[in-house]
């Protein structure tokens, strides 16, 4: 550890990360839920490249989220956080939650879409 690195008592950084870590949790959660309800109908019709990627690399989520928290508490067990850790572990944990709901929110799309064009083909507004 870096004595000279500008560091963060530990009451400061904790709601940080714990914002930032219920924020990956929620997105977790949700999408699990997602991938529940959808599942049923994935596997009755066919799946394109983009939802069975998703639905195989779904079950990951909970390790990576896992690995995180595991991550965050030994950050948390010095009196001090160095701020490029905490800056860190921020910038992965959002990154890595926004990035799948934007990922969902794809296959979503996409589920929706061949589900609309199942019904309608011919549709003029597609």
């Amino acid at each position: 550890m870096n004595l000279s690195a500008p560091q963060l008592p530990r009451n400061i950084a904790l709601p940080l990360m714990a914002s930032c870590w219920l924020f990956l949790g929620i997105t977790v959660g949700f999408t699990h839920l997602f991938v529940q309800f959808e599942e049923s109908r994935i596997i009755i019709h066919y799946g394109s490249v983009v939802m069975d990627s998703y639905f195989d690399t779904h079950p990951f989520l909970w390790p990576v989220f896992l690995g995180i928290t595991i991550w965050g508490g030994l950050l948390l067990t010095r009196p001090k956080v160095q701020v490029r850790s905490l800056f860190l572990y921020l910038g992965i944990t959002g990154n890595l939650a926004v990035a799948w709901i934007a990922w969902t929110l794809v296959v979503a799309f996409v589920i929706h879409h061949s589900h609309v064009m199942r019904l309608e083909p011919n549709a003029p507004f597609l």
